[in-house]
């Protein structure tokens, strides 16, 4: 390996242990009260270190989030792989969700947060590249949904509908059915210590029940 390569391998490694540092203070101190500083402290660098990696906080943020949305595709396959006809598959998406949180729920809030925040989005519009990455791995996602919600039109068993659906049909149910599992998830992170406290379920039954109030 030329020594051209081997600064490129670690400039590379250097990258992905900052942002591994950055995770790690962004979970515990949350997206907003998170500091350039306190990213630069924890990874034992200077800040000015820091910024030859990265310009902003958001630029960090991004990078984490493409991670959490990378991590969240990689459960939607597993389960998938698990099903056949479409009544099943639907079933796996929802279970991949439910995984999602219960697994890795540091991961899915930033998936859920990442998207919502101004200055994360007027950042990521300046990087088309990495946008167009996220928006090709939604649409995949996006695509996954539509063939499942298909294929279950076509076998009978999508719940509340009677025939063949159309193509425009199962696009704007994923849309619809998006909405109401981020708003289920994002309910549950922020009513979860109540939950626990005052409810007799657990967040995962609470979340099934609220899943009866999809279209699929």
């Amino acid at each position: 390996m030329g020594t051209t390569e081997r600064k490129e391998r670690e400039k590379a490694q250097k990258r992905q242990h900052l942002i591994d540092i950055a995770e790690n203070v962004f979970f515990e101190k949350g997206y907003e009260a998170a500091t350039m500083d306190q990213i630069a402290e924890k990874a034992e660098y200077s800040k000015g270190t820091l910024y030859l990696y990265f310009k902003n906080k958001e630029e960090l943020y991004i990078a984490i989030s493409t991670r959490s949305i990378s991590r969240f595709q990689s459960i939607i396959h597993e389960e998938m792989q698990k099903s056949n006809t479409g009544e099943e598959k639907l079933s796996a998406i929802k279970n991949a969700y439910l995984r999602f949180f219960l697994e890795d729920p540091d991961h899915m809030k930033v998936m859920l947060h990442a998207f919502r925040s101004p200055a994360v989005i007027e950042r990521l519009h300046e990087d088309q590249e990495t946008l167009k990455m996220i928006m090709q791995k939604d649409q995949e996602v996006n695509e996954l949904i539509a063939s499942a919600i298909l294929q279950s039109s076509r076998e009978g068993t999508l719940k509340g509908k009677t025939g063949e659906i159309t193509q425009e049909e199962a696009a704007a149910m994923v849309l619809a059915g998006g909405l109401i599992l981020n708003g289920i998830f994002q309910q549950a992170f922020d009513m979860l210590s109540f939950w626990e406290d005052h409810l007799p379920m657990k967040a995962e039954e609470v979340i099934r029940t609220a899943y009866d109030l999809l279209n699929f």
